[in-house]
């Protein structure tokens, strides 16, 4: 049984990570179930089957009770851990009310459980004040709890470190990065870089965690420098409270920024095979599966901060590494947009490292892993 804040058709990154995991142990033939809530992330409840099978997953779908921001508690969770009586109980994302309520059963119902933290310590200027004292309360309060689990798995040696620091939490921790499709890596393969066009994109959520604001900011110094406007292209669905405070900032500065909302795969791949760059500007992220897809392409990466993004698309191999500031990320645009020795560099090891990452390579340890549990 996997738990998980939310899931198909709710479209993120856990979202991404959990499905596949899930479908991949569904082919083999276990009995996998998926429990979830129904809820999305613009706040519309109940709007969802409450049960349905999907690719041979079975989803069910709580009521949510108590929901804050992501989080979401219900009280029928319990009833389906005492009725399903799972071996293994696999949660995802730390600081969720279901990865109590799970560690509180763990004895009396007498199943293995592990923790996927999927890394989520944003920091201040990402969350703002009052949910950043949220997530700090909760660390100290319940973090104990991480113990009771059988296994910790985190997706970087740098969330690994985090989680270590933080809770004093050094064994039974375990690194699974997640990964791109492997038809996605053969796809890359036959595009070359003589098609690319000057412009940079983002994929990902447009919110306030994934700092867009900076760089928004950034591009004036890039056109002053280059002498032209060219576009960001920024892709994913987007936290319509964030962008009525990005819009004027981008009116004001004449950024050339087009906002795509979400696009199918196959227009989100012209996108990363043709830009020139792909930009995070997130000060922390737990990973960055877009990274990975963007070096698959041969399309090098800006990163800035410090998370899980400096394993995804490592620094000096296959991205640049700024400041996070916007004359920073802007000097690495440049870079990038003006020595193509540099870029072609970063592109031929952004291809390699992402060819590392493929679920073919990830998904068997799951395998392993859950029959060393069960066993």
């Amino acid at each position: 049984m996997h738990i998980t804040p939310f899931y198909y058709p709710v479209i993120g990154g856990v979202e991404r990570v959990v499905q596949r995991i899930c479908e991949y142990l569904a082919l083999l033939n276990y009995d996998v179930y998926v429990v979830t809530y129904n809820r999305t992330r613009k706040g519309n409840t109940n709007t969802m089957p409450f049960i349905e099978e999907v690719n041979g997953v079975k989803v069910i779908r709580l009521h949510p009770n108590i929901t804050y921001s992501y989080g979401t508690y219900s009280t029928e969770l319990p009833k389906v851990l005492e009725r399903l009586r799972a071996d293994i109980v696999h949660v995802h994302v730390w600081r969720h009310p279901h990865v109590i309520q799970v560690s509180k059963l763990k004895s009396k119902l007498r199943f293995k459980a592990i923790l996927h933290m999927h890394d989520p310590f944003y920091l201040a200027r990402q969350v703002g004040l009052k949910t950043y004292i949220y997530y700090h309360i909760m660390d100290k309060i319940f973090g104990k709890i991480i113990e009771n689990y059988d296994l910790v798995i985190t997706l970087t040696p740098q969330g690994k470190n985090l989680v270590g620091s933080k809770f004093r939490c050094y064994v039974n921790i375990m690194i699974i990065p997640p990964g791109i499709d492997d038809e996605l890596l053969k796809k890359a393969m036959h595009f070359n870089n003589s098609n690319r066009e000057q412009f940079i994109v983002y994929i990902g959520r447009i919110c306030r965690e994934k700092c867009i604001d900076l760089l928004i900011r950034a591009m004036p110094y890039v056109y002053k420098e280059i002498g032209m406007k060219m576009p960001c292209i920024l892709i994913g669905p987007i936290d319509n409270r964030y962008y009525s405070k990005v819009a004027p900032l981008v009116r004001k500065l004449s950024v050339n920024a087009v906002f795509k909302g979400v696009v199918d795969e196959e227009i989100k791949f012209t996108y990363l095979s043709k830009a020139m760059a792909y930009v995070q500007p997130s000060l922390y992220e737990g990973f960055g599966i877009s990274l990975l897809e963007a070096q698959a392409f041969g399309t090098p990466c800006i990163v800035t901060g410090y998370g899980g993004q400096l394993y995804a698309a490592p620094p000096r191999i296959s991205s640049l590494w700024a400041y996070p500031d916007p004359e920073s990320i802007a000097q690495c645009i440049i870079k990038l947009l003006t020595n193509y020795e540099l870029w072609s560099d970063l592109s031929k090891q952004a291809r390699l490292w992402a060819s590392k990452h493929t679920w073919s390579r990830i998904l068997p340890h799951y395998k392993t892993l859950y029959e060393a549990l069960a066993s």
